[in-house]
């Protein structure tokens, strides 16, 4: 016989099974607010962990540590409780509602709100799951300007599906091993999507030091990680080959505009780029470029990151039309190099090489126009370059039906927690 369902008078969530109700977090949870010591050297270097919503991802199910922990100092004097194992630590502030559980006692910065089941009638790992599909909907409560975040009072104040204990573990405990097959499959696609991306860089490598032809005659080249060229060719300093440009200080006053003339480019657009860059999601005028003194980047220039991080990944792209670039960017615009073949060229110098050694990680750019590349003939630059459009045709198409599937994989998890925490789907015995 089917479930009998009433409205829940919850949009999100919607009906519930008839036996359900529904209750606000106040009443299950006991929430609590983290906070933030000062800087003092007494409040850290401690035993008591500490975390911030940055230490923890959607799909980690557990946290354990964080990237500082408090001393016993500094835990009394930012006024915040231990949160016991197994509770759910929630992100109030961007994005808002990252979800995880606690694997052992820690305390929160003032992101997160942690939620202490308040009696024995609530499963948390029902409400794990509960709170991890109604992202969207807290999303839409937070409030502000810089940043968004949802208070602890408006959180608290949430409604969410209650079942009788029985039913919520029943559903996790399905949940628990449904999630497990699916993250499996996630991981192990990841891990081929890695394998592909290793293949690429390998043939590329391999091509734009060994050439085309398998017979020709080789010559060391002297350097390291070009190791031996055909002997027609030659090695030249990256200044030689190219103009560098670094990109400039990218105002908040100026950001935000959807469209204009010329596209300003951060490192997520780069990254997000492929091998063409074509748009940003930032634009400025010529007037607005000329009068805050950007360098205009000329169409056929490399771009990549320069500072932090993202420096470390290596993005590369070229530029499909003329565009501006922030300071923590910058390119290499063709002089003496086939534009394409440069483009692969760099693709193959790990930019980490040229660090600064500083405390944030950045393109020393002495060490970078110093550096040699392997240099064919102009032919031959442009006829490896058609051959590695080809071949990295192939597996970017691989690569990108892999990343749909965990896409769709994601989407699908989404859906099936969903229906199961709000009794739309019901658990067999």
């Amino acid at each position: 016989m089917a479930r009998q369902m009433k409205d829940s008078g919850v949009e999100w969530i919607g009906e519930i099974p008839d036996e359900w109700s529904i209750r606000r977090i106040k009443n299950l949870f006991f929430v609590i607010s983290g906070a933030t010591p000062s800087s003092n050297a007494d409040n850290w270097d401690g035993e008591i962990i500490w975390i911030t919503p940055a230490d923890y991802k959607t799909n980690d199910k557990y946290i354990a540590q964080g990237k500082r922990n408090l001393s016993v100092v500094g835990y009394n004097n930012c006024s915040t409780s231990l949160v016991p194992v197994g509770s759910l630590i929630f992100s109030k502030r961007a994005p808002i509602g990252t979800v995880a559980m606690n694997a052992v006692p820690l305390c929160t910065n003032q992101g997160c709100l942690s939620c202490v089941k308040k009696n024995e009638e609530i499963d948390t790992t029902y409400y794990y799951y509960v709170l991890s599909v109604g992202t969207e909907h807290f999303e839409l409560m937070g409030s502000g300007t810089t940043f968004k975040e949802i208070s602890a009072s408006t959180f608290s104040n949430c409604s969410l599906p209650f079942p009788e204990v029985a039913d919520q573990r029943r559903i996790a405990d399905y949940l628990d091993a449904k999630c497990a097959e699916i993250d499996k499959v996630v991981e192990k696609t990841r891990e081929t999507i890695e394998e592909y991306r290793k293949l690429k860089q390998s043939i590329i490598t391999e091509t734009v030091t060994k050439g085309l032809n398998p017979d020709a005659e080789m010559k060391d080249s002297g350097i390291p990680w070009i190791g031996k060229i055909p002997v027609e060719w030659k090695i030249c300093k990256v200044k030689l080959c190219y103009s560098i440009i670094s990109g400039s200080g990218f105002a908040d006053s100026l950001q935000g505009k959807e469209s204009g003339e010329l596209p300003v480019c951060k490192a997520s657009d780069i990254s997000n780029a492929g091998h063409n860059l074509n748009s940003a999601a930032n634009y400025l005028s010529r007037a607005e470029a000329s009068v805050n003194g950007f360098s205009i980047i000329p169409i056929g220039s490399v771009l990549f990151p320069k500072i932090g991080e993202a420096m470390r990944k290596n993005s590369r792209t070229i530029s499909r039309v003329p565009c501006c670039l922030d300071n923590n960017c910058q390119a290499a615009v063709p002089q003496n190099i086939d534009t394409e073949y440069g483009y692969y060229v760099l693709f193959s110098v790990d930019m980490t090489w040229f660090d600064n050694n500083g405390t944030v990680p950045c393109i020393n750019n002495s060490k970078f126009k110093n550096a040699f590349l392997p240099i064919p003939p102009p032919l031959e630059q442009r006829r490896i370059a058609d051959c590695l459009d080809a071949k990295c045709a192939e597996l970017d198409s691989i690569i990108e039906k892999k990343e749909q599937l965990i896409e769709e994989l994601g989407s699908y998890k989404k859906s099936l927690i969903y229906e199961y925490v709000t009794g739309k789907k019901e658990v067999q015995t």
